[in-house]
């Protein structure tokens, strides 16, 4: 076997600092997102792609509706140690706790912009009632 050094993409904005796509030759990626005091990532969905959520460090509340309308709302710590799936398909985002996070997360296939479909907190309500 041959050593292999890769480079890891980053990306800092005002949620989170990102470290995309950490193990390249997988079919799908891991990737790290150290998550800001009490920050908001925004509701999305993939036809194709499903997620695994870890906390490693810190708590998030994790904002998940199925594609007939069922919220869920799971709470995952670093104390607790359990990781949760979102299926293709489901609406989800996340809040941080005033502590923050650090969040690892598997996505089944490598990101893809086309496969990323966006809501507004008040469209998901207005669809869903509901509010992280």
């Amino acid at each position: 076997m041959k050593i292999n050094v890769s480079k890891v993409e980053g990306f800092k904005d005002h949620r989170a600092d990102r470290f995309f796509d950490i193990y390249p030759g997988l079919d799908g990626q891991v990737t790290v997102s150290i998550v800001e005091p009490n920050q908001f990532s925004g509701w999305h969905s993939h036809k194709l792609q499903y997620d695994i959520f870890f906390v490693v460090t810190g708590s998030l509340k994790i904002g998940i509706i199925s594609p007939d309308g069922e919220v869920t709302e799971v709470f995952l710590n670093a104390a607790n140690k359990e990781s949760v799936t979102i299926p293709s398909e489901y609406w989800h985002c996340y809040k941080s706790s005033e502590e923050g996070a650090t969040l690892i997360y598997y996505l089944s296939r490598k990101h893809d912009e086309d496969d990323e479909y966006r809501a507004s907190e008040e469209e998901i309500f207005s669809r869903f009632k509901y509010n992280i």
